[in-house]
């Protein structure tokens, strides 16, 4: 099998097949073991989104936690104050949206076929 994914699913398909099912089972977690940390070196990775305006920047981490924000003075001094919130909604969903695609394509990577877009094509609620 090309894929740690597909390896996990053979030797969960296996473990009832074997002679020694103890070996199986610490052969399947050692793999489980390293995809998990396969997965947790995505973590730390930073996505950046801007505002339509581009005035507005975001930068959230790789599990989603929003690191920054920045507003620029050109920010302050063209746009309305009702518009600013709006504005930096709309850095951090950029941000978030980049993240997201961002792992999807890791996790594409990683277990070796294309992953499904979230329930919402990827867009968040």
């Amino acid at each position: 099998m090309d894929s740690a994914y597909e390896g996990l699913l053979g030797q969960a398909r296996d473990f009832g097949r074997t002679a020694n099912p103890e070996a199986a089972l610490r052969q399947m977690q050692e793999s489980m073991q390293a995809l998990q940390e396969r997965i947790e070196r995505l973590q730390p990775a930073e996505f950046t989104g801007r505002d339509d305006s581009g005035t507005v920047t975001a930068i959230v981490t790789g599990d989603g936690a929003l690191r920054r924000v920045d507003i620029s003075g050109r920010a302050l001094r063209d746009l309305p104050a009702e518009q600013l919130g709006p504005a930096c909604l709309a850095a951090i969903q950029q941000a978030r949206l980049g993240m997201a695609g961002g792992l999807q394509e890791q996790l594409t990577d990683l277990i070796g076929r294309p992953v499904p877009a979230g329930p919402n094509g990827g867009e968040p609620r």
